[in-house]
């Protein structure tokens, strides 16, 4: 398995050559908070063109099957199956975000971890803290964990641990997605 570090890029078909595989997110999320996460399908421009590919509590799949968000499982909080084979060619990388509500931020969370498994082994892990985090998370609610890239177009997969500040529309405009 590959320990992730902060901006190690790494592709996905050098990590597995799976094409179904599974991200778990597991946020340690500070007293009084709730941690939502969600995974976001980009196209190449890096925007949500179709919000149909919005995975989250609400929406738990895309249309095409190929993402799935499926619960807590294995220690994990979340866990996306992924199946690159059913994505439409427009979807060209995921976004998986960890979104806090409550009282807590983002510098406030314990260990936690972003890992990709594949054939029910891991295959890489981006470990984080708060504390290892700070200066990008910061006072921030919502933070993005990974960014995953279909790689069949030669993109590399990369950890991002970046934040949102406490400017949530402004950080999903910047993936295409309006808020009211």
């Amino acid at each position: 398995m590959v320990e992730l570090i902060r901006g190690q890029k790494a592709k996905l078909s050098d990590l597995t050559p799976a094409p179904v595989f599974e991200v778990g997110i597991q946020i340690a999320a500070p007293a009084g908070s709730v941690v939502d996460v969600s995974c976001f399908g980009l196209d190449a421009d890096g925007k949500l063109s179709d919000d149909r590919y919005f995975v989250f509590y609400n929406q738990k799949a895309s249309p095409c099957g190929a993402l799935l968000a499926q619960g807590a499982k294995g220690g994990d909080a979340e866990v996306f199956r992924v199946e690159l084979g059913k994505l439409p060619a427009s979807i060209r990388r995921m976004v998986f975000t960890a979104t806090l509500d409550g009282a807590g931020t983002m510098a406030g969370i314990g260990q936690s971890h972003i890992q990709v498994t594949a054939g029910g082994a891991p295959v890489a892990r981006f470990s984080f803290t708060g504390a290892t985090c700070r200066g990008r998370l910061g006072v921030s609610r919502v933070g993005v964990g990974h960014r995953l890239y279909d790689d069949r177009g030669g993109r590399p997969n990369r950890d991002a641990a970046n934040d949102g500040g406490d400017r949530l529309p402004a950080r999903l405009e910047d993936h295409g997605v309006i808020g009211d």
